[in-house]
């Protein structure tokens, strides 16, 4: 007995699962007009349509139907191949009073299963507006058929708290297209468009009459100031398809909209709406910037423990939603031995209708210069929830630092207190009192001048010397220096060596990348000041030319033009096999055959 009542209660599951099933959906207005003709689709999603029953209208008219109708479609989905049949069954309606009907479950069976759809309800109105004839059937256009209509998700919000703006194109007839758009100015507000993805009209009652309303764009709207702001009016040309009341009697026409349309251009227009921004409430936590929404915020450092006179970064990410995109920077406090940058930032956004959702991340770049324990104190962020009314304040964690001695002797002197070095005792350097000098002061005799003494003749010589040496010196550099080109000819080999050397570090460290840079520049930059070329003009056939026009034989330009494509090539291409070795080699040999013959 207790396996049956198992069973039982299973398979009502799976009857309800299948009830529930998206393989079949219906699709229909859910309001339509007295007197107006309306299809509703029944849509199997399944290989086979076994079978299937007509629903009960629950008192519309049937003017025609079922159509049966069928589709199949191929995708492709990371190198998968996936086939859709889709079997459609269309009926046309009409309903001559006004009311709520509600469309039975149609049963079907597909694919071997069965499945029913819900009840589907549909509210018929009559519209307040008579519907006016033209000599052909077709309606006159009636001057509120289209309507252009800006809806605003709140028209009372706080200072800083988004506002989602939607601009409604609203059709009595089917909008074919617009155009001519002249877009508000939205004073007083930040703006950020909303992408509204695909868009399909929906059925909708205004002002006693029916339109199928379709968003046409949508803008999250930041008030920057408080009092009443206006959202400006927008204007949009439209194209519109007249369509008779009643169908033509053609079978086609009735299931598809055929029949006779008529198309009219109509300019429409949004009325001013206008916005009611509250100021903050007095009085307003420090460090607060207009931020409003929900937020939180985090820190952390790329290294906790690192050496004087190194680099590390601070981490500061501002999360949540609201006006996140217009926050202002956090305020960091860090030792005063440690040197801030200013912060690169990154921003990782999503635009909802909330708000600007998402991450703001704020990178310091810092420098410690004295060694000790450190802590880098809590960053505080505070912000407006419109949605409580009131201020929040959040902070980070605090960050314990470990600064090392640089190894290289390059730290800052500091004062040492209790083994623990801190650069606030540095500030005591120079403004406590002096120790008093001990030992010989070396003072002299009264009456005793050191001026026009022997040693006084003698230094002055000397000086006088030395600054006639300087002096002539100087001017032969000058000479010399004003001949630019012989200066870059004689300089060429010892900056190109002077490169090499540093691509060798490179290349003992396994830096293959910086090691053929390295080389590329030694040897552009000896052409170039070897050959006076300019670095702008810096190509293999000008060099190649040049290398001729200077003497050099045809084996040596071609071994320097090889060279410099190697370089290229193993720079700018992983699959490149080059050994660093023997390319530092040749650099040094082809260096040395030109410096023999230029």
């Amino acid at each position: 007995m207790r396996r049956l009542l198992l069973f039982i209660v299973a398979f009502v599951c799976a009857l309800d699962l299948n009830a529930s099933d998206d393989v079949v959906t219906v699709e229909a207005p859910n309001i339509a007009r007295t007197d107006e003709y309306f299809n509703i689709q029944f849509v199997i999603k399944a290989k086979s349509l076994d079978s299937y029953s007509d629903p009960d209208f629950g008192g519309l008219d049937l003017i025609a139907g079922p159509i049966k109708s069928f589709s199949r479609s191929t995708s492709w989905v990371n190198g998968k191949v996936s086939n859709t049949t889709t079997h459609t069954i269309t009926y046309s309606l009409i309903a001559s009073k006004e009311g709520v009907y509600k469309i039975g479950p149609m049963k079907v069976v597909a694919d071997g299963k069965s499945y029913a759809t819900k009840p589907y309800p549909i509210e018929v109105v009559k519209e307040r507006t008579s519907r006016r004839q033209t000599q052909n059937g077709t309606r006159q256009f009636v001057s509120d058929d289209v309507l252009l209509r800006m809806v605003v998700s709140d028209t009372e919000v706080y200072k800083g708290e988004p506002v989602v703006a939607t601009v409604y194109i609203y059709g009595v007839d089917k909008v074919i297209s617009y155009g001519n758009v002249s877009f508000p100015a939205f004073n007083g507000f930040w703006k950020q468009e909303v992408e509204l993805g695909q868009v399909t009209p929906e059925r909708v009652t205004f002002n006693g009459k029916v339109y199928d309303r379709m968003p046409i764009c949508r803008y999250l709207l930041f008030p920057q100031k408080s009092g009443r702001l206006e959202i400006e009016r927008m204007d949009v040309m439209t194209i519109v398809a007249a369509q008779p009341d009643r169908p033509s009697g053609d079978i086609f026409d009735m299931m598809f909209g055929g029949g006779h349309t008529v198309q009219l251009e109509h300019n429409v227009s949004t009325s001013p709406v206008a916005v009611v921004v509250k100021d903050f409430p007095r009085p307003s936590p420090a460090g607060f910037d207009g931020a409003v929404g929900s937020f939180d915020i985090s820190s952390e450092v790329t290294s906790q423990r690192v050496n004087a006179n190194s680099s590390t970064t601070l981490k500061v990410t501002v999360s949540g939603v609201g006006n996140l995109a217009i926050i202002g920077e956090p305020k960091v406090n860090v030792p005063s031995t440690f040197e801030v940058y200013p912060a690169k930032v990154k921003d990782d956004f999503t635009t909802t209708s909330k708000g600007v959702s998402g991450t703001r991340t704020y990178l310091y770049p810092l420098i410690p210069r004295a060694e000790g324990q450190y802590t880098i104190e809590p960053v505080k962020m505070s912000f407006f929830d419109a949605s409580a009314g009131r201020y929040r304040t959040v902070s980070t964690k605090p960050i314990e630092m470990e600064v090392l001695k640089d190894p290289n002797g390059g730290a800052q002197p500091s004062v040492s207190d209790g083994g623990v070095v801190k650069k606030e005792d540095l500030a005591i350097i120079g403004k406590d009192i002096h120790f008093i000098r001990l030992g010989d002061p070396q003072l002299s005799e009264r009456g005793r001048f050191f001026v026009w003494s022997a040693g006084y003749v003698a230094v002055l010589a000397g000086v006088t010397a030395a600054a006639l040496g300087v002096l002539f010196y100087m001017r032969k550099r000058i000479k010399t220096m004003r001949d630019a080109v012989k200066v870059r000819n004689r300089r060429a080999n010892k900056m190109a060596l002077k490169r090499l050397r540093k691509s060798k570090g490179y290349m003992d460290d396994g830096k293959e990348s910086l090691f053929y840079e390295e080389t590329m520049r030694a040897l552009y930059g000896y052409i170039s000041d070897k050959l006076n070329i300019p670095v702008s003009d810096l190509s293999k056939d000008n060099i190649e030319e040049r290398m001729i026009g200077g003497g050099i034989v045809q084996g040596d330009v071609e071994a320097m033009i090889k060279l410099l494509s190697d370089c290229e090539l193993a720079r700018y291409s992983s699959g490149a096999s080059l050994n660093m070795g023997s390319v530092y080699q040749a650099s040094l040999d082809i260096i040395g055959r030109f410096e023999n013959r230029l």
